[in-house]
């Protein structure tokens, strides 16, 4: 709640979540630094899209372009700002970088290229020392968090704690890539497992970091490692990325596939999207690194686009009578229909992304939900009569829900009785269970159970009001 009394003085805290996205990162030393921050604010702005269709069905149209704009001016200032060794001075370039002529910018000392709120960082080689590596990254990430604070508001140490994960998890995940590159994880199934799992422990350790919990990321991450090269290859038709929308249409894929995979396992959907997007950016897809080689993709995914409905029609009938495909007593009866892949480990591959994708979205709309439920002044009722959706009107970086109607009568009644507060009035919603379970609970105000909604979220909740609230102390 926003006026919980345990954080009125200190303000709302919570887990602050950041979304997933793209960024051009590897086009960047094309152009001058206009060119760049515009291409990564167009690039942010479609990634939050995207991130909360995978994680609430929902668009909020005044967040994505709140996180286009925090992106375009955080690679602006993250590939302007540069530092001279030799002289210990900083400087600011508007124009292309050249290296061993211009001073280094932030974004090549750190060796990530931070975007914003709604972008993890892509990574490459590094353009200076170790302690330059960590000077930079950090001072990349306090330039993020500052004007993701001051434009998106929330929690300035939240914030800075989030983005500082994400920076040091791209520059892992890259380093991961130039390993396998180099053949460190070996060869054949033991090598792809071994290769696989290093990225689902990035994306569980990351995870956990940013209080979304462990299996979500792992999972995320993990389906990135066997799947992006894969989906590179249908993007791009077997001729390697050459332009930023390709790249977007990559990570946005695996994003879905991340997300979707985590949501089905009832673990936290956005950690899985926002591993994925991890490891797509900083491993499979870097810079230097051959997304996809198969002359026959594009057809193959046609294909699938046609074989994908067929086979799940299929499936579905075999499953009234407990078949299952492969099994003895699953019945093809659609197969004759089914179109021949030229590479059948990837057309099948196309199939089950977007099997899982339409799982994703008909599950949303049957997986189980936690009835939440929040006490609210008449300012706020106000605004949810008004729009029919939840918002928050200040810096908070979320909004506080309990899991009972007492506990938010319990906190109605000390709100009024503490600072004379005029009348509340209960609302409830729905949440996913599998997206509350990746929000840590806390106690507020003598022991009321909560839950901190992170903003992101909310325009996924819709809001119904009650008509009465119950006693403190009773159901």
């Amino acid at each position: 709640m926003d006026g919980a009394i345990g954080a009125a003085q200190a303000g709302a805290t919570g887990a602050a979540v950041a979304t997933a996205g793209t960024t051009a990162a590897g086009t960047l030393a094309v152009g001058g630094l206009a060119n760049t921050a515009l291409s990564v604010a167009l690039s942010s702005f479609a990634a939050s899209v995207v991130s909360q269709a995978v994680v609430t069905g929902q668009v909020d149209l005044k967040s994505d372009l709140l996180n286009g704009v925090v992106a375009g001016l955080t690679a602006g200032l993250t590939n302007g700002i540069t530092f001279d060794s030799g002289t210990d001075s900083l400087g600011f370039n508007v124009d292309a970088p050249v290296a061993g002529v211009t001073a280094p910018s932030l974004a090549s000392l750190s060796g990530v290229q931070n975007v914003g709120s709604a972008l993890v960082p892509q990574a490459g080689a590094v353009a200076g020392s170790l302690p330059e590596t960590v000077l930079a990254v950090g001072a990349d990430a306090t330039i993020q968090a500052g004007l993701q604070t001051a434009i998106e508001g929330g929690s300035f140490l939240s914030n800075l704690k989030t983005d500082g994960v994400n920076d040091v998890a791209a520059d892992i995940a890259y380093g991961i890539g130039q390993a396998n590159t180099n053949g460190d994880f070996g060869t054949g199934t033991a090598g792809e497992i071994a290769y696989a799992a290093a990225h689902g422990l990035l994306g569980c350790a990351a995870s956990a970091a940013e209080g979304t919990g462990c299996a979500g990321g792992a999972i995320g991450g993990a389906v990135s490692a066997a799947t992006a090269n894969t989906i590179a290859t249908a993007v791009t038709g077997g001729q390697g990325i050459i332009d930023p929308s390709q790249l977007a249409a990559i990570t946005a894929a695996t994003m879905l596939l991340g997300g979707a995979a985590a949501g089905l396992a009832g673990a936290n959907p956005l950690a899985g999207a926002t591993a994925a997007e991890n490891e797509t950016l900083n491993n499979t897809c870097a810079a230097g690194h051959n997304c996809g080689t198969l002359t026959s993709a594009v057809e193959d995914t046609g294909r699938a686009l046609v074989n994908t409905p067929l086979a799940i029609v299929e499936g579905g009938v075999n499953l009234f009578t407990g078949a299952v495909p492969g099994g003895s007593d699953y019945v093809p009866f659609l197969q004759g229909l089914m179109l021949p892949y030229d590479d059948p480990d990837f057309g099948g591959l196309v199939s089950i992304v977007g099997t899982a994708g339409l799982g994703s979205v008909l599950s949303s709309a049957t997986s189980e939900t936690t009835t939440l439920y929040r006490a609210v002044g008449p300012a706020e009722l106000t605004d949810i009569q008004n729009t029919g959706i939840l918002q928050n009107l200040g810096s908070a970086e979320g909004k506080y829900f309990t899991t009972s109607s007492s506990a938010a009568s319990s906190y109605a009644q000390q709100a009024v009785n503490a600072f004379g507060d005029p009348a509340y009035t209960t609302i409830t919603t729905q949440i996913p269970s599998s997206v509350l379970n990746g929000i840590a609970p806390v106690t507020v105000d003598g022991g009321i159970p909560a839950y901190v909604v992170p903003n992101e979220l909310l325009p996924g909740l819709k809001p119904s009001v009650s008509g009465s609230m119950a006693l403190p102390g009773t159901k």
